[in-house]
């Protein structure tokens, strides 16, 4: 039973150690292995219970009513074995949690990306703007350069820069 006590600690300890991942794709991916080690726990974890229960069937069929090498008795095993499900289910609750923080961020990442392509094209329709100004002096040019980047075209580029920023401080409020 201290051999089982002792496993149950340690694996315990073990599952209590969480790393699924930064990405949404991996923290998704962990799923199908924390699946089969769980399996596999749990399994071990019944098939040691289920022998010390035996061994402590013939004990008490052949009169031991006592372990004098153990202070351990077969009332204790259900116990251990609770505690490696127990812990198996904070794990998942845990790779839950960690998967709902994940789509939360892709979702934010997507919302960048086209605040960000948003930004970048009113950027890229500015420069080509003032790339077909043409005139003979230089002071006609400034005056069509003034009306391409006037107070509303310099508005409308803050507010994209300022959503993209915006959306840049809940992706790192997230984390």
């Amino acid at each position: 039973a201290s051999e089982y006590e002792k496993w149950h600690i340690q694996t315990e300890a073990k599952i209590g150690k969480y790393a699924f991942g930064t990405t949404l794709d991996a923290v998704k991916a962990i799923r199908a292995q924390l699946d089969e080690n769980s399996r596999e726990l749990e399994q071990t974890s019944v098939n040691k219970k289920t022998e010390l229960e035996e061994l402590a069937k013939k004990m008490t069929e052949s009169g031991i009513t006592e372990n004098v090498h153990s202070n351990l008795t077969a009332a204790d095993l259900p116990a251990f074995h609770q505690h490696v499900m127990d812990a198996i289910a904070k794990r998942y609750a845990a790779l839950d949690k960690e998967l709902a923080a994940q789509e939360e961020m892709e979702k934010k990442r997507i919302e960048f990306a086209g605040k960000a392509t948003e930004f970048v094209s009113k950027v890229d329709a500015s420069h080509k703007a003032l790339e077909g100004l043409t005139g003979e002096e230089p002071t006609e040019v400034a005056e069509q350069a003034k009306k391409l980047y006037g107070e509303e075209a310099r508005a409308e580029l803050t507010i994209a820069l300022a959503e993209c920023d915006t959306v840049d401080k809940q992706c790192k409020e997230l984390k």
